[in-house]
């Protein structure tokens, strides 16, 4: 009787194993065809606006606007790229040429054969605006991550920039000075990228399921409604959320490897655009937020610093993504620098 109990017991183990083993494959081939139905159709839906144009061996997407001069070059931040400006650059090129544009991997730029570090960013930047015949003067506007690299491409091409927009901008010494008065948080956020980086080669496998698109909707949600299809039609590329987490783990190094090429901007004209309300960072507290916070907002009057014409704007209401938040505020920190009216 035990005997008989245990074999009935086995079948239906065996049979209960076989139905979530057959409805796995089921749910992860619906993945598959959803995530191939929606990637087909965001390719046809959402062409580039701009213009592929090739860099080495690869294509970057440069998006320009009207003409006149000066022309202003929107640089994105982490994991974001031209559509972010969406809210912007429309209203803008009424008065002047506005120019956005995808870094590598990133939108509907091709990914570059190596990393991406301020360097490699700066030379695609120049290579691209020469090849597009955009000329000085620039009035270049940094979200983010995106401050670096125009702060580095003015060190290296100081006479082809008449002025800057920094929007919530990361500064240099923002980690290092973390590090100093906050260690174990700075160990734990050093925790948390390496925890990241290990989800960087399993990309490619989950992708072609669908799993991203369905449970990594965070970053797509913030756009407004009218961004949101665009955004999204290249946000869930393989090659653009390697490259946004890359740009996550590798920001010690990069900011590490840029620190000695910046520079002071002298004279020249710079709004230092800073958010007002903080913004709860994935895996810490609210309370480690809060200090993280606190950390970039000193880092923010270090920036203001840089130029002796330098005037900063504290959004109060708005959040890390000004531009996206309160658009109208960006474009008229940029009319400002455009009629050069920036007061001290």
């Amino acid at each position: 009787m035990a005997i008989h109990s245990t074999n009935i017991f086995l079948s239906w183990s065996r049979r209960i194993a076989l139905g979530l083993f057959v409805t796995l494959l089921a749910l992860l081939g619906l993945g598959a065809g959803y995530e191939f139905m929606a990637s087909t159709y965001a390719r046809y839906a959402y062409p580039p606006p701009g213009r592929m144009i090739e860099i080495d061996d690869y294509r970057l997407h440069l998006d320009c606007r009207d003409r006149g001069a000066p022309t202003i070059i929107l640089e994105a931040g982490g994991s974001q790229g031209s559509i972010s400006w969406g809210l912007v650059q429309g209203p803008l090129s009424k008065h002047t040429r506005v120019c956005s544009y995808d870094r590598a991997a990133m939108g509907w730029s091709d990914p570059a054969p190596h990393p991406q570090f301020a360097r490699d960013v700066v030379h695609d930047l120049h290579t691209l605006l020469d090849k597009a015949d955009v000329h000085g003067p620039l009035i270049l506007v940094g979200h983010s991550i995106g401050g670096i690299y125009v702060r580095a491409y003015t060190a290296q091409y100081p006479q082809r920039v008449q002025a800057l927009l920094l929007i919530d901008s990361v500064h240099e010494d923002g980690l290092s000075n973390l590090w100093k008065s906050q260690p174990k948080l700075a160990r734990k956020m050093q925790d948390n990228q390496q925890g990241v980086e290990r989800i960087i080669p399993l990309i490619d496998w989950l992708t072609p399921l669908g799993i991203p698109r369905l449970f990594y909707r965070d970053g797509v949600d913030v756009y407004p409604d009218r961004l949101r299809g665009g955004y999204a039609a290249t946000y869930f590329r393989p090659q653009r959320l390697k490259a946004s987490l890359a740009e996550i783990t590798q920001l010690n190094a990069k900011l590490a490897q840029v620190k000695s090429k910046l520079s002071s901007l002298g004279a020249r004209p710079l709004i230092v655009m800073t958010a007002g309300r903080y913004l709860k960072v994935p895996g810490l507290t609210e309370d480690e937020s809060r200090l993280v916070y606190d950390n970039h907002w000193q880092m923010q009057a270090k920036l203001l610093a840089l130029s002796s014409h330098s005037q900063q704007i504290v959004v109060r209401h708005s959040g890390h993504n000004i531009h996206l938040e309160q658009p109208r505020v960006v474009i008229k920190a940029i009319r400002t620098l455009i009629d050069n009216k920036v007061h001290p």
